[in-house]
């Protein structure tokens, strides 16, 4: 997410897309695979206070990489809901390939919790 940088007597605005929010919300995810169902965007404006930018930048994705993002979170909730456990952390973007992105969100998953039994 980007960070509105404004002129003059506005203070500079920051973006709200912390790695503390982002942990957040990951650990509600691994709760409840559904959050990921529905529409990815409506998620990210419900959990993070996005900026007038950020909000633009949102609603401007190009629908192709609307449809690609929405599919991989469906295929994460199926693996949460499998017992993976899904982890995350923001990545600068470089400044050569930023546009209104200055993260990226890097997702993996922890392997199942195998449980064992105490012999006796």
């Amino acid at each position: 997410m980007a960070t509105t940088k404004t002129g003059g007597a506005k203070a500079k605005q920051k973006t709200s897309f912390t790695p503390e929010r982002l942990q957040s919300l990951i650990t509600k995810i691994n709760k409840n695979p559904e959050l990921l169902d529905g529409d990815w965007r409506e998620l990210v404006g419900s959990h993070f206070p996005l900026t007038a930018d950020e909000k633009k930048g949102l609603e401007g994705t190009p629908a192709a990489k609307v449809k690609k993002i929405q599919r991989f979170l469906k295929e994460a909730a199926a693996e949460v809901r499998g017992g993976k456990a899904l982890t995350g952390k923001l990545v600068k973007r470089p400044v050569k390939e930023r546009t209104h992105l200055v993260f990226d969100v890097d997702v993996d998953f922890a392997p199942a919790k195998k449980t064992t039994k105490a012999r006796k």
